[in-house]
């Protein structure tokens, strides 16, 4: 206990967020170099806390974690720290895996769907606040009439984009097969407003 340095961990845990939903949001809110800032922070900022610094301003973030004098408890200390901050469930070598702080803001940037250059769906709002909903549905007790609502609305989504999107004509209505009446009935109300 002594060599964990409770004290100056708790000065570095001053600045975590609250929770999970509350950083994607934050994050999606973004555009990829503040993403990548804010991540880049984040680990800092968790990594001194672990290793008993004050702040993330004593570290050298170019060093890699093993340099820095991260030990196999610390390892798992810091992923469970970044697994309550981000809501991912990221494995026990994760910086093992990737070694130095650079190397896993792009691991958590691809986990969280932000790591993406070429679309940049960070920048339009749509896609915000899907990866918002992602992570209020991550983090929600849903019981099964619920998730089968949800599951529901969803396949009423899916099939909009699919009419919206199709460009040769052709409907593929293969699943109409297997839909039952009142799940078709269920759609057409939900197309309607009326459910």
């Amino acid at each position: 206990r002594t060599l964990a340095r409770p004290a100056a961990r708790r000065a570095a845990d001053a600045g975590t967020t609250g929770g999970p939903r509350d950083f994607r949001r934050r994050l999606a809110a973004l555009g990829g170099p503040q993403q990548q800032s804010l991540l880049h922070g984040m680990v800092l900022g968790h990594v001194a806390a672990v290793l008993g610094h004050a702040s993330a301003e004593a570290l050298d973030s170019g060093r890699g974690f093993l340099d820095l004098g991260m030990s196999s408890l610390t390892a798992v200390e810091l992923r469970n720290r970044l697994n309550a901050e981000t809501g991912l469930t990221l494995p026990t070598t994760l910086i093992f895996d990737h070694p130095d702080p650079a190397a896993l803001v792009r691991h958590l940037r691809d986990e969280l769907g932000t790591g993406g250059t070429g679309s940049g769906d960070a920048d339009q709002p749509l896609f915000a606040e899907l990866t918002e909903f992602e992570a209020a549905v991550s983090g929600a007790e849903l019981d099964d009439q619920d998730r089968a609502r949800l599951a529901k609305r969803l396949q009423a989504l899916q099939w909009k984009l699919g009419a919206t999107t199709e460009t040769t004509g052709e409907r593929d209505d293969s699943d109409l097969d297997t839909t039952t009446d009142d799940e078709m009935f269920d759609l057409i109300d939900n197309e309607l407003g009326l459910a």
